[in-house]
């Protein structure tokens, strides 16, 4: 008993607060747009809307609230009343998943033009390309042991001699790298999957001449070979015990050699591409790392190694991601332990963050920094205090958001901005780095 009590006391994160007009005035303006008269409806309905749905869910991953009775008190159906725990249970068990996914390409496709005036890349390597993107994979843990989750238990601790809990199935997520907005994403039930097997469907999100950075799990020759052919590039770690044939080495200085080698299995050597080797690379606590990477691109001049190099230490942005829809919008602490239920958690997660990345934008380029040291937990504590002030009702646009922030903070964003000393030691760090690879060229 003290065990339940604890796991519900721990649940029990998010309380309702006010989000700002212009948020809720945001979503509202894009769920009109996708709900269009008779396209979705709710089966036996009469006083609940499929929009007042969209919009409850929406607000509620935006509030951090992680259980379902707390979502159901403080959303209200057509006639002003609150809804029931077992009302809203009913509603997501016969609601339309296209709806929510509608929702979710139609906030994508809003904020494609959203662009941040300061980047980590160069300028004129993000001109060479439609875009540069990272693509990554997350599970999510089950807290309810289910008797699904206890099957999948003994089979992960028989296969993988892991305990660790993952019937709260997989998320696929592609962000672009110059405004950290989420581009691609798909949820997937079974959670005991590997990178390698969404190749088809990593195919399908890749567009011509697009910059894709992905981590080693995604190392697959067929998924190279896939990108290769829709003329897209890829940076990816060299997986050991890769069959590899020098060609040439294009260059070679005190940091990095980059050679022009052949990459294949068994006797054909079939993928042509670039090895960039690096080493000295700045790690938290003085350490330092060699890393050796993969790079389709095989004209240094279009993509120099310390390009590569940069836009693979970009990659990190994805975890960051992960870790935002994760703590600060509470997608840890899943709703249902039902698949359906866990798609439409992710989905109206993955909106709210693209809603508060849109705010994080507009607060980058008016401070002057790149949106990743813009702090999503920051501007959900400063949305916090503002929504306890009188007048807060009147804030209706995105620029009165950030005033009302200014003169709240005394007519500064620096609170919003990362200012923890370690990341920005290691930030100096990787940056003389950088300088040091290409002085003449260096962002």
């Amino acid at each position: 008993m003290l065990r339940r009590a604890r796991r519900r006391q721990k649940l029990k994160r998010g309380t309702p607060w006010g989000l700002p007009i212009a948020f809720i005035n945001t979503l509202e303006k894009a769920i009109k747009k996708v709900v269009k008269k008779g396209k979705f409806r709710l089966i036996r309905n009469r006083v609940y809307t499929i929009g007042g749905l969209l919009s409850l869910l929406v607000t509620s991953a935006a509030q951090s609230l992680s259980l379902k009775s707390e979502i159901a008190r403080y959303g209200k159906n057509a006639e002003g009343k609150p809804y029931t725990k077992q009302n809203l249970e009913y509603r997501l068990d016969t609601f339309d998943k296209n709806a929510m996914w509608a929702l979710f390409k139609h906030t994508i496709n809003s904020f494609l033009k959203s662009k941040a005036n300061k980047n980590a890349l160069r300028k004129e390597i993000r001109e060479k390309y439609t875009d540069i993107v990272s693509i990554d994979g997350t599970t999510l843990d089950q807290v309810r042991h289910t008797p699904r989750v206890k099957k999948e238990k003994e089979e992960r601790s028989e296969n993988c001699r892991s305990y660790k809990l993952t019937s709260g199935g997989h998320v696929l997520v592609m962000i672009s790298l110059s405004n950290q907005m989420v581009v691609k994403a798909s949820y997937h039930a079974d959670a005991l999957v590997n990178e390698t097997n969404f190749t088809k469907e990593l195919l399908r999100w890749i567009r011509r001449d697009t910059l894709v950075v992905m981590d080693r799990g995604f190392y697959s020759f067929k998924l190279f070979e896939g990108i290769i052919k829709k003329r897209a590039h890829f940076i990816i770690p060299l997986r050991k015990r890769t069959r590899i044939t020098v060609i040439k080495v294009l260059k070679e200085t005190k940091y990095y050699r980059d050679s022009l080698v052949e990459v294949g299995v068994k006797p054909k050597m079939r993928y042509l591409l670039r090895m960039i080797e690096y080493t000295g690379f700045p790690r938290a606590k003085d350490e330092e790392s060699t890393r050796v990477l993969l790079v389709s691109e095989i004209d240094p001049e279009k993509l120099p190694p310390e390009e590569a190099i940069r836009c693979y230490n970009q990659r990190w942005s994805i975890e960051k991601c992960f870790n935002q829809i994760k703590q600060p919008l509470s997608l840890c602490h899943l709703w249902s332990s039902k698949p359906d239920h866990i798609e439409i958690q992710v989905l109206a997660t993955l909106i709210a963050y693209l809603i508060y990345n849109r705010l994080r934008v507009m607060i980058a380029n008016k401070y002057g920094v790149c949106v990743d040291d813009v702090s999503l937990v920051a501007i959900q504590q400063a949305l916090k205090a503002l929504s306890m002030q009188a007048g807060y009702r009147n804030i209706t646009t995105w620029l009165s958001v950030i005033k009302a922030i200014q003169n709240h903070y005394g007519h500064s964003l620096s609170l919003l901005v990362e200012h923890s000393k370690a990341v920005l030691i290691l930030r100096e760090r990787k940056e003389s780095y950088f300088q040091a690879l290409s002085p003449p060229q260096a962002a």
